[in-house]
C-alpha cells in the first residue's frame, strides 16, 4: 500500500450501485518532482485495482494548487471547474496529470456549495488562500454527489480547513406504473350488438310486454332521482 494513503471500502451501501473504495491520501509538499511522479505512480495502480471493485473516491491534502487547469481530456463532456485560488503550483500539475489519467473528476469547484472552489489551507500565517485538499471522484458517483462544504476557517490549530462531501444515496425515480384496467361491468352489454331479421318479432314482443314497460319505467325513475 502506497505509504500516505489509506484505502476504506464501504460494501453494499444502499443506493449505490457497487461497493464504494475511499482513499484518504497525504503528499508531502517536500517531495521531489520525480518523488511525486513515483508516488502517483503507485497510487494510480492502486486506484486501477480500487476501480476493478467499485466506485473509487479520493480525498485528503495533495499539497498542490490546480487554480482552473482542465483535469480532464476533454472538458466539454463534464460541468466547468471554478476556484478562487488563481495559482497553478506545487504538486499541481502532477495531481491533473494523474486525474486525466485515472478519469476521476475534481469535486473542488464543480459542486453545489463550493462553486467556486474555497481555499482549503491557511498556511502557518493564516492568510492564505490556497486550495490544496481535494475530493476527486470516479464520474459514475459525481452525479450523486449533493454538495461540498469548506470551513471558513481551520479548526483545531490546524492551518487547513475542514471539508464535508454529501452523496445522495435515494434511488432514482422511476416512472410510475400504470393503473391496472377497471373490472368489467357485470352483464354489461357489448359496445356493438346486432339484431338478426329473424329475432325481430321478438325483440318487438318482448319491448311492447308490461315486463319491459316496468324496466323502463324504473330506469326513468332512477334518473330522474338521480339529477
Amino acid at each position: 500500500e502506497e505509504e500516505g494513503v489509506l484505502w476504506l471500502r464501504l460494501a453494499g451501501v444502499q443506493g449505490l450501485p457497487s461497493d464504494l473504495l475511499v482513499a484518504v491520501c497525504y503528499l508531502p509538499p517536500a517531495l521531489s518532482a520525480a518523488a511525486a511522479a513515483a508516488w502517483f505512480e503507485t497510487l494510480a495502480d492502486e486506484c486501477a485495482q480500487a476501480m476493478a471493485a467499485g466506485l473509487v473516491l479520493l480525498s485528503g491534502d495533495f499539497n498542490g494548487r490546480t487554480a482552473e487547469a482542465p483535469d480532464t481530456a476533454d472538458a466539454s463532456e463534464t460541468p466547468l471547474r471554478r476556484s478562487t485560488d488563481p495559482v497553478l503550483a506545487g504538486h499541481g500539475r502532477a495531481l491533473l496529470q494523474f486525474c486525466r489519467t485515472m478519469g476521476l473528476l475534481v469535486c473542488n469547484g464543480r459542486v453545489a456549495g463550493d462553486v467556486p472552489a474555497q481555499p482549503t489551507s491557511r498556511a502557518v500565517r493564516g492568510d492564505a488562500q490556497a486550495v490544496v485538499d481535494y475530493f476527486l471522484a470516479d464520474p459514475q458517483l459525481l452525479p450523486l454527489v449533493r454538495s461540498l462544504q469548506v470551513a471558513p476557517a481551520p479548526l483545531g490549530g490546524s492551518d487547513h480547513c475542514h471539508m464535508r462531501l454529501d452523496i445522495s444515496l435515494a434511488p432514482a425515480p422511476q416512472d410510475p406504473m400504470p393503473p391496472p384496467p377497471p373490472p368489467p361491468l357485470p352483464d354489461a352489454l357489448p359496445p356493438d350488438y346486432t339484431i338478426v331479421d329473424a329475432r325481430l318479432p321478438q325483440v318487438e314482443a318482448f319491448l311492447r310486454s308490461d315486463a319491459a314497460a316496468a324496466e323502463l319505467q324504473a330506469v326513468r325513475e332512477a334518473a330522474a332521482a338521480a339529477g
